[in-house]
């Protein structure tokens, strides 16, 4: 190493080299000069970047750079774009990885998600004029390095696409988007995922869907294949917490027969961490009502039956609550119906008419038979005119079985009476008489003795017997 004196005295020595350091000297400070104007024009073309490392307050924590974990530090920085702070890939320096994987991403800090709502405002960073396939991506899923869902946002409409990666390869693509992103505003993004669906959209509207649970609960992240982007707003939204608490067991249970098949069942409320959303009525342990209140009516009973109810209460989630304990109801045995039946009078002669006259009891219908015939009230009167002695009968229903009664109709015949005369009585030969007859019930008349063959049951007829003759 050379010290400071031989210096001097080679300078002293060399006057020219003097001269050659001055101008090196206005050298260095013009291109320092230059170098300034060229830092203030990248500076207008280009973020600038923060010390801070919050970039966003949608999400607290998601809003912080220190809670993302970027595959390779370098590429990430939170900078002022459009006037406000962002977080991104700042630079294009890098490509994708082998098997078609992306080429950078940053997944959420220390957090795993199964079904969420991811959304978050992006913008692209390049110059779609040399770069028509500038993309971005989302992340989702992510085992390992090598295992994991990625939605890609393309310039080329074509190459907007839902993947899985597995083993290190990206798979065929699970849904197309037929979306290009559209210009290098900040445009609105979301992916989702509830059980194995797949939801993917674009300033509001779905690009993609894909059903597919290759992968369960993983990182979610965010990045591009090999381009730069910046991203604000992220937020993730979880689905509401499960419900695993059931409602407690209902108190208070009564059940009160209201007739041989009806029984009025009422308890008190239940409360729930969530809510109640009704309950289960249960019948010797057969679910027979699930009303929203807190009373049923169980119809369709036998009536002397003895019978166990219990109650569980239910919530939205379907936690059901121990069943209460059962209360016993015996249901009244049903009366059996009566039936009064009579016919007034009970013996008539032909021709004559009767009236038949009844009345029941816990009856609710009532059929005719035999002499008669149809349905009848279950009390009433009709007249009847038989022609011969006739039986009726009627049967009654009711809860408590059938009842039946009779009334019989006798019905009498009068012999027939009849009279003849003859006038005169008495007449000389070759005279004339006539004959008078009349007659009561007679159905036919005949004659024998002087005269012969059918008469009327009344009327007259010129006779001139020859001697004393009978009729």
């Amino acid at each position: 190493m050379r010290s400071t004196t031989a210096c001097s005295r080679f300078y002293a020595d060399r006057p020219q080299v003097t001269e050659k350091i001055s101008s090196w000297r206005s050298a260095i400070v013009l291109r320092g000069v230059a170098a300034a104007l060229l830092s203030l024009v990248l500076a207008a073309a280009s973020p600038a970047f923060s010390q801070t490392q919050r970039f966003s307050e949608i999400d607290p924590y998601l809003g912080d750079a220190a809670n993302w974990e970027p595959l390779t530090a370098s590429r990430w920085s939170v900078a002022l774009d459009g006037g406000d702070l962002r977080y991104g890939i700042s630079n294009t320096n890098y490509a994708g990885r082998s098997g078609s994987r992306l080429g950078e991403y940053s997944l959420v800090r220390g957090r795993t998600y199964s079904d969420f709502a991811f959304s978050a405002r992006v913008r692209s960073n390049e110059n779609f004029a040399t770069n028509a396939g500038g993309d971005h991506a989302v992340v989702f899923g992510l085992q390992n390095a090598s295992n994991y869902y990625y939605a890609m946002f393309n310039r080329t409409a074509a190459d907007t696409q839902l993947f899985k990666v597995v083993g290190g390869v990206r798979q065929p693509a699970l849904a197309n988007g037929s979306y290009a992103i559209p210009d290098n505003g900040y445009h609105h993004i979301e992916v989702s995922r509830n059980g194995s669906l797949i939801t993917v959209k674009a300033d509001g509207a779905v690009l993609m869907q894909a059903n597919d649970a290759t992968f369960g609960a993983g990182r979610v992240g965010i990045g591009a294949l090999n381009d730069a982007a910046w991203w604000d707003d992220v937020a993730i939204a979880l689905p509401p917490p499960t419900d695993i608490s059931a409602p407690s067991t209902p108190a208070n249970v009564t059940a009160t027969a209201l007739s041989f098949s009806e029984v009025a069942v009422s308890w008190s409320a239940s409360t729930d961490d969530v809510g109640v959303t009704g309950y289960r009525v249960y019948r010797d342990a057969t679910l027979v009502a699930s009303p929203t209140g807190t009373s049923a009516s169980v119809t369709g009973l036998a009536g002397g039956g003895l019978y166990a109810f219990s109650i569980a209460a239910v919530d939205a989630a379907g936690n059901a609550s121990t069943q209460s304990a059962p209360v016993l109801v015996t249901t009244p045995v049903p009366v059996p119906p009566t039936v009064s039946f009579s016919a007034a009078p009970a013996t008539i002669t032909a021709g004559q008419a009767v009236t038949l006259t009844w009345s029941s009891t816990n009856a609710s219908s009532c059929a005719a038979s035999d002499g008669w015939s149809g349905t009848r009230p279950t009390s009433g009167s009709q007249a009847a005119a038989p022609a011969a002695t006739t039986t009726y009968i009627l049967s009654c229903t009711g809860i408590g079985g059938v009842a039946s009664a009779s009334a019989q109709v006798s019905v009498t015949t009068p012999l027939p009476t009849v009279s003849l005369s003859a006038s005169p009585a008495s007449i000389a030969a070759g005279g004339s008489s006539t004959l008078t007859w009349s007659s009561t019930g007679a159905g036919s008349c005949t004659a024998s003795g002087g005269w012969s063959g059918a008469k009327a049951s009344s009327g007259s007829q010129a006779v001139s017997p020859s001697s004393t003759t009978s009729y």
